[in-house]
Order: structure tokens, then C-alpha cells, then sequence
């Protein structure tokens, strides 16, 4: 039997040496990741752009990885170097135009609607009493 700090020793070289193929592992399948996601990548575009410049004899692929990003009429992606902070300011002040002009609205209604109250009163006594004086004159109004 061996001794405690022998075992720890040997324990420890052994963890060490697994740590190192560990790490060369990691770097090898990193690496041969990467190689794969690569030619994967290059398959596509080739693919891509065989069917962007001939629409009529299509490359198709099972299992694609973009078909769910695809339109479905012969649309093309939409591309804009709009940041994500403009496309929230353009949205925000779509909001507020909508706000003022709904704003605006009512406050025009309501002005229309006071005119008309402020009409509808002083017809109904829009002469005033005038003809009661006239009446009183002894001058009698047609009406």
C-alpha cells in the first residue's frame, strides 16, 4: 500500500493527463467543428446563389436548413442596415403620429360640437326680444 501523499501524486498525474486529451479533444472537435460548419456553409451559398441566378432549375436539398426561412411566393428577403435602436424610434414616432392625429381628431369634434351647441342656442332667440319692441311700436313682423 501506498503512502497518502503518494496516492495524491499519482491521482493528480492522472487527473493531469486527462485534462490534456481533454483539452486536445476540445481543440480537435473545435477545430473539426468549424471545418464542417465551413463546407456546410460553402454548400449552401453555391447552392443559394445557383438557384438565385437560375429560378427555373432549382437545386433542391432535403432536410434544409433554410427552407424554413424561405417566402413562400418568389418574394426576396427584404435587407436594411437600420439598426434595431431605429426601427424602435421609427416605431415609436408611428405611434405618437397616431396618438396626435386621434388627439387632433377630438379636439376637432369637440370644437365642431361646441360650435354647433353655441349655433342651436342663439337661433331659437335670435332676434332678441326685437320683435316684442317692434310689437309694442305697433309694427307687427311677418314671419
Amino acid at each position: 500500500m501506498l503512502p497518502y501523499p503518494q496516492k495524491v501524486h499519482i491521482i493528480l498525474a492522472v487527473v493531469r493527463d486527462i485534462d490534456k486529451k481533454i483539452d486536445e479533444a476540445k481543440r480537435w472537435g473545435i477545430q473539426l467543428g468549424i471545418e464542417i460548419g465551413m463546407r456546410r456553409a460553402g454548400e449552401l451559398m453555391a447552392r443559394e446563389l445557383h438557384n438565385f441566378k437560375f429560378p427555373d432549375g432549382k437545386i433542391a436539398h432535403e432536410n434544409d436548413a433554410l427552407k424554413q426561412y424561405e417566402p413562400t411566393d418568389d418574394s426576396t428577403f427584404e435587407f436594411s442596415y437600420q439598426t434595431y435602436e431605429e426601427r424602435v424610434k421609427e416605431q415609436k414616432a408611428a405611434q405618437r403620429n397616431v396618438r396626435r392625429r386621434r388627439a387632433n381628431r377630438m379636439v376637432a369634434k369637440n370644437r365642431r360640437a361646441r360650435h354647433d351647441q353655441f349655433i342651436a342656442d342663439h337661433k331659437s332667440n335670435d332676434d332678441h326680444g326685437y320683435d316684442e319692441l317692434l310689437a309694442e311700436e305697433g309694427v307687427y313682423v311677418k314671419e
